[in-house]
Parts: C-alpha cells; structure tokens; sequence
C-alpha cells in the first residue's frame, strides 16, 4: 500500500471547502482516502501553513484524533537547510517540505516496502517533484474519483 504525503492545498480542501459545504462528505473523504493508502502523511510545515488560521485547529484535530491510524504527522525529519536548498519563488516550504518527505521516506529502513505518492495541485512542486523522481499525484484526480464515485459534487 502507498504513503500520501500531503501539500496545503489539499488539506485546505478536505477540511475547509468540504467541511464547510457538508460535514458528513468529510467522513467519506476519508473512509476513501483509507481504503486507497495505508497512511498519510502531514509534513511538519505543512501543519503550520494550514494551521495559521485558527479555525481550522479544532476541525484539524479532531479528524487527527479521529482518524490517527490513517493521518500522521511525517515521522521522517527533514532539516530547515534541507529545505531552503529547495525553496524557489514557486515552491513553498511546505511544499519542499512534503517533496523531501516523500524523497527521503524510502531510504528508511522502516519504511522501505512502501510506496510514496507526494500528493498536491500545484503545478511548479510537481513538475519540481517529477524531475526528482517521486511519483506525483495531482490532487484533481482524487477529486474526480470522488465526483463519480457520487461522493462530492
């Protein structure tokens, strides 16, 4: 089974677009995103992007705790210099982040036997991420699997 490490964007639309429109979508967000990866990954700087405003806290928290066996902050620790190495006018922290996350994950020696999928919508982190050689997932095709799977419109 596969690792999703995922970007802001795709955090802000779980728990900010679909959240807001029906809370119960949320619910079968997340029963399909289980049933597609083993586990997903939030990078560190990721967390702090999505969590500056202070609504999203307690809705990100809650899903955290609700859903702990599947959401997971990236256990893997990435350095600040890392990550500024990567940073362009395009790419975010959170994005370089999630990119080294994703990069570095199979080098572990726990985590050898997955697979990682750097999911994002963002077009300048995934061209970056394909020209490091991750595999790359935009988030748009799990929004179309979910629309014909009649679970979001």
């Amino acid at each position: 089974m596969a690792i999703a490490v995922f970007d802001n964007d795709v955090l802000v639309y779980i728990f900010d677009t679909v959240y807001y429109s029906d809370k119960r979508k949320v619910r079968k967000v997340m029963e399909y995103l289980a049933l597609r990866y083993f586990r997903i990954w939030i990078p560190r700087t990721v967390k702090r992007e999505f969590l500056r405003l202070k609504k999203r806290k307690k809705i990100y928290y809650r899903y955290l705790k609700r859903y702990n066996n599947l959401i997971e902050e990236c256990p893997i620790t990435i350095s600040t210099n890392e990550i500024y190495l990567l940073l362009t006018p395009e790419i975010h922290e959170g994005e370089a982040d999630g990119i080294l996350q994703t990069q570095k994950a199979p080098m572990h020696r726990s985590y050898s036997t997955h697979q990682f999928i750097f999911v994002s919508n963002d077009k300048k982190a995934i061209n970056t991420a394909r020209r490091m050689g991750i595999e790359v997932l935009r988030f748009t095709e799990i929004q179309n699997q979910l629309r014909e799977g009649g679970i979001i419109v």
